[in-house]
Formats: structure tokens, sequence, C-alpha cells
């Protein structure tokens, strides 16, 4: 195949091979670009292969975002359909997985954030792509990360691409209701987002099995191991999202994929990494290469109901693979880039197998019947729920401590009804939700002891009195309103800054409550025992003196008990220190007379000589 041309690009090494076709480096002969090639071959074209090939093209057409693979155009060679995408100048994330010693949580969720970026751009297209996996997540060597293969994608509601209606996917990522057979929808992808992540960390799937029983009774039945437990160092929260993206029922798992980010976002901005900024390394392959070492795929049709699929369209070729067949005499042939699709609407209108008549009718009724669906729709159902309906909603979410979950509700409530006379409080709804993202954000840089450089000083000031809340609230509390009276009040700034003083308005309340009721309990108990102290002032001096002093030893600092303390100093000083009794001087009444002690005085003398005349 090495120098064959599809379209303008001139084929080199092969990339990929899978069964329904092959991946390549072509070059294109007018510019010198490079792009992969992927091909499908004509004796792939059945069994509905073609058909997912164009849908993938289509797809691909639809979507321009940057954390999705580029397609350049598309065509039809002699040889087989094919297109022209961006070549990824890098790994893919399963070979980065197996390469790569340990992944911090930090890293895997910011590949994790890029991935739900490009998941949220495809779902507003209505495309959900149903075999997200570490093979198709491809990262180049500035870090940035591209989903790939939408092979299987389907629209919302869309059937007939895959063989029978059956199950088409990775096992080791695929959603429950997606290995079962039910409807999927874009909460199947965020079930396969939250495996990536899990794999990324663990360095295997959620469920490991050996057979595709073992593996269906897992995901039906059992519980992932917990992310935390298998990884030191994974913070609650992000092991919270991880195992809520993992949810076995949709309804309990994350709504959307921007709420998927938002939570990211907050949890990414919660800690200031120590490393340096993210980057992955990976070494000059330019594009996806072998899945995981125990990936498969599951896939039931009308003869088989389950069997593992061992070869992967990833899967890189080996060297000594047999030559392509002769492609067949006589095909028409033609390539169209995305820029003139996108001008002249053209699709593939070459080799189309003639559709019978019969087919003809059935598909003109089905496209009336669907415009009769649409015009009901759209007069007899409301576009966008009532602003009561939505405004009960928004309400629930509050009264049941879910607000973090209605941030998308709160947004729209306020676009479509700006002039609604509860927008204001639905507004205040969003701002509390804000704060309490801001607090979380503190919290969590002040529990794990984090550096705090991307914060102003107003917010490592509060981050620092937040650190004295449990052992020290009085300096804590002080701290606080030495903060507002700083800078303060909350309404005189903006942004995160006016947030962060709001809390610490908040706080400064909470903490001057807390210490009222403790001092209020306190205050009762110096009542009491000073009490005793004055009681004991005039037999036992001393013991009372001891209550005095040890009452302002103990409370002399705090600010709440400085009246007590001072009538318990007034009493230190006006109490005597009593003397002890061996000490004391004896009673007049037990001391002898002058007369008799000075009488063995007297006996004991020596008379006087006379003296001489």
């Amino acid at each position: 195949m090495t120098h064959e041309k599809f379209g303008p690009y001139v084929i080199h090494e092969t990339l990929g091979r899978g069964g329904m076709g092959t991946v390549y480096v072509g070059v294109d002969e007018r510019t010198g670009d490079r792009a992969a090639i992927k091909v499908l071959h004509g004796g792939a074209g059945r069994g509905g292969a073609r058909e997912r090939f164009e849908r993938e093209i289509e797809t691909l057409k639809t979507l321009k975002h940057p954390h999705i693979v580029r397609l350049f155009g598309y065509g039809e060679e002699p040889a087989g359909m094919f297109y022209a995408m961006e070549l990824v100048d890098g790994n893919s994330l399963s070979e980065l997985i197996q390469r790569k010693r340990d992944y911090t949580w930090r890293e895997a969720f910011e590949i994790g954030l890029a991935i739900a970026q490009g998941l949220k751009h495809a779902h507003d297209f209505g495309v959900i792509h149903r075999d997200v996996k570490p093979a198709n997540i491809l990262i180049d060597k500035e870090g940035n990360v591209k989903i790939s293969d939408f092979g299987i994608a389907r629209l919302f509601g869309a059937t007939g691409v895959t063989a029978d209606g059956g199950i088409i996917g990775t096992a080791d990522f695929m959603a429950p209701e997606q290995a079962f057979g039910e409807p999927v929808s874009p909460r199947s992808d965020l079930y396969s987002l939250g495996a990536v992540i899990y794999a990324m960390l663990a360095k295997q799937p959620p469920f490991r099995a050996k057979t595709v029983t073992e593996a269906l009774d897992k995901l039906r039945n059992s519980e992932p191991p917990p992310i935390d437990r298998l990884c030191d160092g994974v913070p609650e929260e992000a092991a919270d999202i991880i195992h809520r993206l993992l949810e076995k029922h949709p309804r309990d798992r994350f709504p959307t994929a921007t709420t998927v980010i938002r939570r990211i976002e907050a949890l990414l901005e919660s800690e200031i990494p120590d490393e340096a900024a993210f980057r992955i390394e990976s070494a000059v392959i330019e594009t996806q290469t072998p899945d995981l070492l125990d990936d498969y795929r599951l896939k039931r049709d009308a003869s088989e109901s389950a069997q593992i699929i061992a070869d992967d369209e990833t899967r890189i070729a080996p060297e000594s693979a047999a030559p392509e067949p002769p492609p067949p005499i006589g095909q028409t042939k033609h390539f169209t880039t995305v820029a003139q699709d996108s001008k002249s609407g053209r699709y593939f209108t070459h080799n189309v197998e003639p559709v019978s008549s019969w087919r003809n009718h059935i598909q003109t009724g089905l496209i009336a019947l669907a415009l009769v669906v649409i015009v009901v729709l759209i007069f007899w159902l409301p576009r966008a729920p009532s602003a009561d309906a939505m405004y009960e909603q928004l309400a629930a979410s509050v009264d049941n401590g879910q607000l973090d979950e209605a941030g998308d509700e709160l947004d729209q409530f306020i676009a479509i009804y700006p002039d609604d006379p509860r927008v204001e409080e639905v507004k205040s709804w969003k701002e509390e939700l804000s704060l309490d993202r801001r607090e979380r954000r503190y919290r969590l840089t002040m529990q794990l002891r984090q550096k705090t450089e991307t914060f102003d000083a107003i917010e490592i000031a509060y981050i620092d009195a937040l650190r004295q809340i449990d052992s020290a609230p009085e300096e804590a509390a002080a701290k606080m309103r030495a903060l507002l009276a700083v800078y303060g009040p909350p309404d005189r700034i903006t942004g995160d800054a006016s947030r962060c003083l709001t809390l610490a308005a908040r706080r400064l309340v909470q903490l001057d409550k807390q210490l009222a009721e403790t001092s209020s309990k306190q205050l009762a108990e110096i009542g009491a025992r000073m009490a005793a102290a004055n009681q004991m002032a005039a037999d036992e001096p001393n013991k009372a003196r001891q209550i005095y002093q040890g009452l302002i030893d103990l409370y002399g600092d705090k600010p709440w008990a400085w009246e007590q303390m001072e009538q318990a100093q007034q009493a230190l000083s006006e109490t005597p220190a009593s003397v002890p009794v061996e000490e004391q001087p004896a009673p007049e009444s037990e001391q002898a007379p002058p007369e008799e002690a000075a009488a063995p005085e007297s006996e004991t003398e020596t008379p006087a000589e006379p003296k001489s005349p």
C-alpha cells in the first residue's frame, strides 16, 4: 500500500488495522501536511460497516472542538472509502497508562476534564460516543487531549447502524445499560469517563473479568473497589466524583457533562499543584496504539448472543501483514474537503447501491410521519419548562441540599425568564452556590495545607483564620473581625474577594454565637466558684486566694470574662494571706509575768563584791 494515493494524500506507513479497515500516515502532495487516513476497504462494506463509516464521517463533520480529532476531508477510491483526519503526534492514553508508573489524581482529572469538555460538545450536537476508553483518547507531546473513533457513535434516539441493534462497545468501560442492550444516553458516556479516570489512577478498569459472563455479572451486581482505598492521596471529593460517574443506574449519575465539568473545575481549583504545569510524557508515535492488555469488545448479532472480539481497530498491524487485495476495476473516485462540503453540501454520491421503490415509499412515509410529530410537538408542547415548573424544581433542590447539581437550571431560568418576579431569588440561589463552592475550595486548601500563592490577601487571611477555628475559636473570631474591619464591607468590592468577605462575615456570626453559648456556660461556673471563694475568705483566706488566682490564670485572657476577672483581682488584693499557726506569737495571757521571768536570772547572778571605801 506504500505510496498509493487516497485523494491528494500519498500513503506511507501503516498505523493500525482492524475489522473495518486500516489507518495510514498520509502526506498531502500539494502542501506536505501529514494526516491520518482511515480506509474502509471494499470487502468491509457489508453488514452495516459502510453505514457506520459514513456515520463516523458525518459525526466528525459536525463536531469541531479542540478535544476531538479534526476531520480534513473524505472521499472514495477504487480501494475503498476513506477520510483524512488530524494526525496526533503522541500516544493513546492506554499506552501511557501501561507505561507510566503512577498518575496523580490531579493529572487524571486534568485529562478527565478535557474528555468531559469534548463529550459536552458532542452531546450538545446530539452525538453519543458509546466507546469512550483509553485507546480512543489520544494525547500529543504538548499534553493536548483528543477524543477519537466515533465509528459507533449514534445520534440521540437513532437506530440501524449497529448489527441488529446489538451491543457494540468496550466491556471494561461500558455503561451497564449499554452492556445489557438498554437505551443509551449521554450519561452512558459519563459512566465511561468515570471508568477511564478510575483506570488512570488504579491502572486497571473498575471491573476485571476473564469471561463475558463474569464481566456482565460484575457490571450488574458488583461495586468497584473504592478508588481512595486502592490509591493513596486521592481526596474524598475526587473519589466522590469518580464513584458517582460509575453509578449503575443512569439517573444516579451526574445529569450532564456540564455538571461534571463544573465539579472537576472546582476540584482542580481547590489545590495548588507542587509540580510544574501538567504535561504527559509521550514517545514519538503518531496515532493511537494497542488498547489495555485485557481490553476487549462485546458484540451481539443475530447468530451470536455474546462473544469476545480480540482484534481491535486501533491495534497496530504487524509489518509482515499480507498485502491488500487489488482494488476493483472501473470504480469512480472523488475527494471532498470539509470546507468544500460546507459550501456545496456534497456527500458520497458515487457507487451508491440502488434503493428499491418500496424502500423509497417507506422512507418517504416515515419522513412525513416525523414531520407531523415535530409539528405537533412545536404547537402542543412548550419548548421550555414553564417558569413555575422550573422554579418549583429549583426550590426543591434548595430544600434538599442539592443546589450544586442545579447550576445549569439556575442559569436557564435567569436566561429564559429575566422578567419573572422570582428571578432575584433565583439569582440569590446562584450566588449561594458560588459562595458554597468558594468555601469548599478554601476549606480543602486549609485541610490539605496547600500553598496559597494564587489567592489574594483577603483570601489568604481568611484561610489563615479558618485554621484556628477548632483550636482557638476566640482568635479566629478576632481575625475575622479584623479582616472585615480592614477590607469590608463585602459590597465595597466585587468578585471572589467580595465573596470571601461575605463568607468571613457569616463565619464571624457563627463564631460569635458559638462563643456566646460556650462563654455563658463558663461564666455560670466562674460565678459559682467566685461565690464559694467569697464565703471562704473570712475563715480560709489562703484557699480563697488560691481560687481567685486560679480563675485569673484560666480566664484572664478571655475577653468575655474580663468583668469577672476584675472582680477576682480585686477580691485577691483585699483578702490578706493568713499566717501559719507555728509562726504566730503566743497570746499575752500565756506569757510569764515580768517578775517571774526575771527571777531565774537574779538567782543565777553572781553577788557583787563590796566596793572599797
